[in-house]
């Protein structure tokens, strides 16, 4: 991690009492999302539906090509809210450790500290919730596409008599 030299300006809320902070500021932590590969991406979201409706056959294949792209996200979402949980636990563990390991200067900042510490685990966090939200919204979409293909395909099979 690098640093950046003193910011001699107080910080509100800090244990400065309005002096100023002599020890360097950690550079601010960037997040790391991960890698969204747009072959995924497009799979996952289908190139649309184009298909003749009077022909069951083509739906028929159209529905069980939702059904496993529906299938994939869940299990894509699945894994991220796993991964959520564990990085969660992680995150609480670290900071309680962090904290009692903390002596000196008031409770605000060794709490502030601790935070600190635990930084990136906060954002492997922040991360994996926001992917596994993510995820939600394009089952969510896919479930919606499936609802469409059942009532084309009862639509087709009603108005052909073939219930």
């Amino acid at each position: 991690m690098t640093t950046q030299p003193a910011d001699p300006t107080p910080i509100p809320g800090m244990a400065s009492r309005g002096r100023p902070l002599t020890s360097a500021r950690p550079a601010t932590t960037t997040i790391t999302w991960p890698d969204s590969d747009a072959a995924t991406q497009d799979s996952l979201m289908g190139e649309g539906t184009d298909f003749d409706h009077h022909n069951l056959e083509a739906i028929n294949q159209a529905l069980v090509a939702v059904i496993q792209r529906l299938r994939q996200a869940t299990a894509t979402k699945r894994d991220y809210e796993r991964k959520k949980v564990t990085t969660e636990r992680a995150y609480r563990s670290s900071f309680r450790r962090a904290l009692v390991v903390k002596t000196g200067g008031s409770e605000a900042s060794r709490k502030a500290a601790a935070e600190m510490e635990c930084e990136e685990l906060e954002n492997d966090m922040i991360v994996a919730a926001q992917v596994a939200s993510e995820y939600a919204s394009v089952v969510r979409e896919i479930r919606d596409e499936l609802e469409t293909l059942k009532m084309i395909s009862y639509n087709t099979r009603s108005t052909s008599n073939i219930l």
